[in-house]
């Protein structure tokens, strides 16, 4: 039964985790990362701001100074997105090679780490730049459909429709990352398998997503706002990394069936 696979996964990941300690080291990183792109974004809101500035000093109307700073902040935010694509492609490129090799029984150390980084980060890049684009293109769709269910269940269910929509995307696309550095598979077959995962087991997988997103994301409600605001980055990262290794185990599980039935090749 599925319940009952996902509490085997869910106790050998705590055993994994308990043994090695080394596959949260990445929550320092990512740590660090978010300080120095706090930094970045606070450069550049001077630098729009002293634009900004500028412009209205220089007497124009509101028109010349909306097109006069309109090219440095689309350049800046294009360039923010693809900076935070390209950061959060690396660090899942190496963080999901720990898990690979804890899994495996073998100390993760710095070495699988860069390893992981050098095999998957292109193949996962790809991958990311691939869904976003389609999200891109599909943007008035969603943003309708975004639109008509914030109007119709959002309100109805208080926000909780929002948290139970993540949860069923991230059964569908949450693991191809992890696809993609487990077997070296590349970004679309990854997309796909995910998505096979996800329509064969969907609530083994929900009730997981759901788990994780609840934790990680409403831990002041557990914690206190105090709490929250000093460790909940370290907090939320053991939870995110706690499922992640759930979710690898779950697809080690149903790896051998969906290669049968999928007809995987690398």
């Amino acid at each position: 039964m599925w319940f009952d696979e996902i509490m085997d996964d869910s106790k050998q990941a705590l055993k994994i985790a308990n043994k090695f300690k080394a596959i949260f080291i990445p929550i320092f990183i990512n740590l660090g990362l978010l300080i120095a792109f706090g930094i970045y974004c606070l450069i550049s809101g001077i630098v729009l701001f002293r634009n900004i500035s500028t412009t209205i000093r220089s007497g124009f109307r509101d028109f010349d100074i909306i097109t006069s700073i309109l090219p440095s902040t689309i350049i800046i935010f294009i360039f923010t997105y693809i900076l935070i694509i390209v950061f959060t492609s690396i660090m899942k490129a190496g963080t999901i090679s720990l898990y690979k090799s804890a899994i495996k029984g073998i100390k993760p150390s710095s070495s699988n780490f860069f390893d992981g980084i050098k095999k998957s980060f292109t193949k996962i890049l790809t991958g990311s730049f691939l869904l976003h684009l389609i999200c891109v293109i599909l943007s008035p769709i969603l943003i309708a459909l975004f639109v008509l269910y914030a109007a119709t269940v959002g309100i109805l269910s208080g926000g909780w429709g929002l948290v139970f929509l993540g949860a069923i995307i991230s059964v569908f696309f949450a693991i191809w990352p992890i696809i993609v550095v487990a077997d070296n598979i590349k970004p679309i077959k990854a997309i796909r398998i995910s998505i096979s995962l996800g329509r064969r087991y969907f609530w083994g997988l929900f009730v997981l997503m759901l788990s994780n997103i609840m934790l990680s994301r409403y831990i002041s409600f557990v914690f206190g706002p105090v709490a929250a605001i000093i460790a909940g980055w370290f907090i939320a990262g053991v939870i995110q990394t706690y499922f992640e290794v759930i979710m690898f185990l779950v697809y080690n599980r149903k790896k051998e069936f969906l290669i049968n039935n999928t007809a995987i090749t690398k």
